[in-house]
């Protein structure tokens, strides 16, 4: 006889198992019968729910995803992994009771690695997504190792099967009897005396013993001879809920499961899961209890659930760690950007001083030829005046980048930008490198003014070179501004005309430690803490581009 999964399993209890398994490891659980009838479903990631399977583009992707997932289970493999097209990892694995494919175990909406955050960018401008909401969603979704998934869908597909086969075993057991005691008497006999599982009967009004198997007895530590005449209630921990189980027992003629404690003789308390039968046996109404240990499994849930606060604890560790390495990058990137202001700085300070020399040396030769009066020297010293303020505004520019508090103020970008312009003029003068800018007046932005500084630095120093070596003739830098109407936020594009990324590496530029310069021109980190910087203090994103041989730096906020 083929049995369906609704037959065999208490759905109710298989709910509230996937739910527990979804609370102690965080993953989406979904059971499905032969037929593709959902039985239990727990833990929806809402970077699904909300996004990806109400958006047509994604929803088809999901389809197609769920589709080569349906015809490699289909394909009797064991274990299956799926990379959903809109990004995440699904895994499904056959159920196979008593060697019958019976059912599907799927999991999913997570990722094996942290989240590649750029992909999903593009998707959600792609869709049309919530750019913020569609992040906060993909930040929930958790990131497992393979091995990790590998061995809690093992331990959840072994304890469904566990179950399966205990309910299949239990309901081929309770027809088998009931059709058997219809029969014969021999017949109910072998059944009964032949069944592994712990097998009772008891008067359904006294709780009077009538009969066990063996494997009752070697259970509970009782002898039959024992057992006659006396009340089954000896066994019982909890008196109360067992007379609450009888009495429901009784109300229908379904086979109810439950769990309770139970007595050995020596006085032993362990967990049965009992299956009560109600029926009428020989003329008298009549409980059939099948029992079955379950301390070994309650003992693999503890462990599963300790060693999910171990994981827990190991991850919230590691996420320190990088929160440190992180602080490291960010002091080495900024340390390193204040030696190339110093230079910076040295070749800013070089024709103010060459100019305050020829001014010194004309006083001394005005003296020497008698041309030195009153106007003469006013004007001497306004002309060195004016050199050592533009000396001072460059001690200033430097200090406002490098000794600036770290609380965020409300600035215009076009300050900020204008301030760090003003420590790379010179160089960028000498080099013959054009900037063009456009940025609106009224801009502004809720900023840490030295971060944001060394954003707009960093990703200049990382222009420059390219210019140096490409050695491209007319050198062209285009800053622009603006607010996007579509969503309010502001966007600063930086392009140059250096040739662009290559294809090959431009989805590495971000990576830490990533360089294609020698070793004593960049470690790799400029921006790498750009990245940092832009997502985590500003709260916006910065992507990279190549348009018809230039390239575009894009921020966000």
């Amino acid at each position: 006889m083929t049995y369906k999964l609704s037959e065999i399993f208490d759905i109710k209890e298989l709910q509230e198992l996937s739910a527990s398994f979804t609370r102690l490891t965080g993953t989406h659980t979904v059971i499905l019968d032969i037929d593709g009838n959902i039985l239990t479903a727990s833990g929806w990631q809402q970077i699904c729910t909300k996004f990806h399977r109400v958006n047509p583009i994604t929803e088809v992707r999901c389809k197609e995803s769920d589709f080569i997932l349906a015809e490699k289970v289909n394909a009797k493999e064991q274990y299956n992994v799926c990379r959903c097209k809109n990004g995440l990892v699904d895994v499904a694995v056959p159920i196979i009771i008593d060697g019958a494919h019976m059912g599907n175990l799927f999991t999913g909406q997570f990722l094996f690695e942290p989240p590649n955050e750029q992909y999903f960018i593009r998707q959600a401008e792609e869709c049309g997504f919530n750019k913020d909401e569609y992040l906060e969603a993909l930040s929930k979704v958790p990131v497992f190792t393979e091995e990790y998934v590998k061995m809690i869908v093992d331990f959840l597909l072994r304890l469904a099967m566990l179950i399966g086969e205990t309910g299949l075993a239990k309901k081929k057991t309770l027809e088998s009897m009931e059709r058997d005691l219809r029969d014969s008497e021999e017949k109910y006999r072998l059944l009964f005396t032949h069944e592994n599982d712990a097998i009772f009967l008891c008067d359904a009004e006294t709780y009077e013993f009538i009969d066990s198997n063996d494997a009752w007895c070697n259970l509970y530590g009782y002898s039959r001879e024992e057992m006659k005449g006396a009340s089954v209630t000896i066994i019982s921990a909890e008196p109360e809920k067992s007379f609450a189980i009888a009495k429901k027992a009784k109300t229908t003629s379904r086979q109810r499961v439950t769990n309770i404690l139970h007595r050995h003789k020596d006085g032993t308390v362990f967990s049965v899961e009992l299956s009560i039968g109600f029926f009428t046996y020989k003329g008298r109404d009549v409980f059939c209890i099948i029992s079955r240990d379950i301390t070994e499994r309650i003992r693999i849930e503890e462990a599963l659930k300790q060693f999910t606060i171990n994981l827990e604890n190991r991850v919230a560790e590691e996420i320190e760690k990088n929160r440190l390495k992180d602080q490291l990058m960010y002091e080495q990137s900024r340390h390193m950007a204040m030696g190339e202001l110093l230079v910076n700085i040295a070749h800013q300070w070089r024709q103010p001083l060459a100019a305050i020399g020829l001014l010194v040396q004309d006083i001394r030769d005005a003296y020497m030829c008698n041309e030195l009066n009153e106007g003469y020297l006013d004007k001497s010293i306004t002309d060195v005046m004016s050199e050592l303020v533009a000396l001072s505004n460059t001690i200033d520019g430097f200090k406002d980048f490098y000794l600036s508090n770290q609380q965020k103020e409300v600035l215009r970008i076009k300050d900020v930008i204008e301030s760090a312009l003003s420590i790379t003029n010179v160089y960028f003068e000498v080099k013959d490198i054009i900037i063009e800018k456009e940025i609106d007046d009224g801009l502004t932005l809720n900023v840490v003014p030295s971060e944001f500084a060394q954003v707009i630095l960093n990703i200049l120093s990382n222009v420059r070179d390219v210019f140096d070596q490409r050695h491209v003739s007319t050198r062209i830098v285009k800053i622009n501004s603006y607010k996007d109407t579509s969503d309010g936020k502001v966007v600063i594009t930086i392009t140059d005309n250096g040739g662009g990324v290559r294809e090959d590496i431009i989805g590495r530029i971000f990576d830490p430690y990533f360089t294609t310069k020698d070793k004593s021109r960049g470690t790799g980190l400029g921006l790498y803490i750009t990245k940092l910087i832009v997502e985590k203090s500003m709260k916006g994103a910065i992507s990279v581009r190549n348009i018809d041989g230039w390239c575009e730096f894009k921020i966000v906020v």
